[in-house]
């Protein structure tokens, strides 16, 4: 019954501006501009088990003439939006972490590239094992992604819309071994 009483509201707002030449012998700039971030809230544990969701948002702030917009804050339309990033299950104790769901992670070949609004979220699950002598040990399966890295302007696909990692995959898995 206490689980949500006790439940860690979260965020980050961020505010972006981007300008750049088009083209090395252009004159015209491209520019953007956007107000947003992350907003979530991750439940207490019971019996290790927690519940976390969190929206990324990116709203335009128009400091700049229309038809010079980029869309490294946007949809590939040029449009804000709002999306439910990351959706968890989490488990955790001393020996062993899980997440499954909409998750965020960081790991070679599929990691949050934190670079505008909306970090990359992934969908699929990540186990960590606490190893003896500080060792520890991943393993990952991930399906679909979104992020400003997963966005393919000529194809439409967004990067507030969650694809297939890689087009007709049935998506990665990966496994590392860590030493601290």
């Amino acid at each position: 019954d206490n689980v949500f009483n006790y439940a860690d509201a979260y965020g980050k707002i961020r505010f972006g501006y981007f300008s750049s030449k088009l083209k090395s012998d252009s004159t015209q700039d491209s520019f953007a501009s956007a107000i947003g971030g992350i907003l979530g809230i991750k439940t207490a544990e019971y019996y290790g088990v927690s519940l976390n969701a969190a929206a990324y948002i990116s709203q335009d702030v128009p400091l700049y003439d229309e038809d010079k917009q980029s869309l490294d804050f946007y949809t590939t339309d040029g449009d804000s939006y709002t999306y439910l990033a990351e959706a968890s299950i989490n488990y955790h104790n001393d020996f062993l972490e899980a997440k499954i769901g909409r998750i965020a992670v960081d790991m070679p070949y599929a990691n949050t590239d934190d670079l505008r609004m909306s970090q990359n979220t992934f969908e699929g699950g990540w186990v960590n094992v606490e190893l003896p002598a500080n060792f520890s040990s991943s393993i990952f399966y991930l399906q679909r992604w979104a992020g400003f890295d997963s966005q393919d302007e000529e194809a439409k696909l967004n990067q507030n819309e969650f694809k297939d990692l890689v087009e007709n995959s049935r998506g990665m898995i990966g496994f590392n071994l860590a030493y601290r």
